[in-house]
Formats: C-alpha cells, structure tokens, sequence
C-alpha cells in the first residue's frame, strides 16, 4: 500500500486561522510536505490569501477583495489576529520548506501568482489548481513547466483534459474517485489528491484505494490513521 502525502487545507486550519501565515507555519512545523492555499487579486493586483471573494466572514473588515486596495487590505485583522497574509510573503516562508497548492479563486490571480513563481524560481514547488479549463490553458501556454492541478466537475472529461494540458495533478472531491480512475490518472502520470473529508474510515478507504495525496483540514488527523507521511510532492 502506497503512503500517500497529506496536503494542510488552507494551512492547518484547524489549528489557526485559515489562510495566515500562522496557519501556513503550523503545517510547516507539523512536517507536512504541501500546503494548499487559497489566492485572489486586490484591486492594485496584489495576490493575498483569501478564501471568499469577500473579507468579511474572517477579518474585521467588509468588501469585496477585488475592491480593496493593498492598503486598505493590510489594515485588516484575520480574526482579530493578524493581517491578510500575501503570496509573495507565503512563499518566502515555504521556500524549501513545503510545497504549494495554489487553489485559484480569481482567474487574474493566476497570472500574477505564476510571474511570482518564475521571479522567484520556485515553479518545481508549486502547483496550481482550479475548476477553470481556461485559466490552467492560460497557465500552460505561457509556462510549459507549470505543474497544473485541475478539479473536474462529475461531467469532465478528465482523461482527455489531463492529456491535452499535461497535468501534474487531479484534485478530486472523495465521493467521486474510484479505484478505476486512480489506475487512469497513474497511467498518464497524473497524482490523484482527494478533497471535501475529514471522517478517517473514509480517508483510510481513499489511502488503500491508491491515491497520492489527502487534503485535510486538521494534519494530525492523518497521523492516527496513517502513521507515516509519503514522500514529498516535489
């Protein structure tokens, strides 16, 4: 049975606010080998860590992210906390340390996040994913390189789409992957990460199931259900 690596959602976000550099440090100190984070574009085309297109559910602040400037964006306290953590900043803390999911939540991020990559050559230590076929076609045609993550939808065609962009990774919700696509993806050496639980006996059934990588809330949960963390994603 293959060990898979576990992926800190959101940082360890059980264990501090989601998406903060306090969160991305906690993942780093438990050891885990990739952190997903989630990215989008302020109005002065900053990349900041940022689940929703609003702030208000997590900060002391109200607005759109894309209508706030930087500025204004750093005023903000993350549950009361800490300021809105920026990619640049991320990485920085990351370099050498952990691989990135980059979970895309505004397209105009994405392009700003991959010049990021490339300034700071660290594109073998991130990974971009989305649902958006356009954004990940835009990815590849300016970057061969990019490893790309796309997470389908029950419709996609996801043979021909891991094909056609070369993809590095499926990120998949647990309720739809199956042992048959695993073989699939691994004949066209595409990783399988599941998403969307943190109920172990189904986490334990993914991992003899054959996927790479579980994405998970609390990190530590995995350690009860898997001893020993896989092999780096990079």
């Amino acid at each position: 049975m293959r060990k898979p690596f576990v992926v800190a959602h959101r940082g360890a976000s059980a264990l501090e606010p989601e998406n903060t550099i306090s969160a991305v440090r906690k993942a780093i100190e438990l050891g885990f080998d990739m952190i997903e984070v989630d990215i989008r574009l302020s109005k002065d085309g900053e990349v900041v860590l940022m689940h929703d297109s609003r702030v208000d559910r997590v900060t002391d602040g109200k607005g759109e992210v894309r209508s706030l400037g930087l500025e204004e964006i750093r005023r903000l306290k993350v549950k009361g906390r800490e300021k809105v953590a920026l990619l640049r900043d991320i990485m920085e803390i990351t370099r050498g340390k952990a691989a990135l999911l980059l979970d895309i939540k505004d397209p105009d991020a994405a392009l700003e996040a991959l010049n990021l990559a490339k300034e700071k050559n660290m594109l073998e230590q991130i990974v971009f994913n989305t649902s958006d076929l356009e954004t990940l076609e835009r990815i590849r045609e300016l970057e061969p390189e990019a490893r790309l993550s796309y997470s389908p939808s029950i419709q996609d065609n996801l043979v021909e789409i891991a094909r056609r962009l070369n993809l590095f990774m499926a990120s998949i919700r647990f309720d739809l992957i199956t042992r048959k696509l695993i073989e699939t993806m691994h004949k066209l050496g595409v990783r399988v990460t599941s998403w969307g639980t943190n109920d172990p006996s189904i986490i334990q059934k993914l991992i003899y199931m054959g996927v790479d990588g579980i994405i998970i809330d609390d990190p530590q949960l995995i350690r009860n259900i898997h001893p020993m963390v896989g092999p780096s994603i990079t």
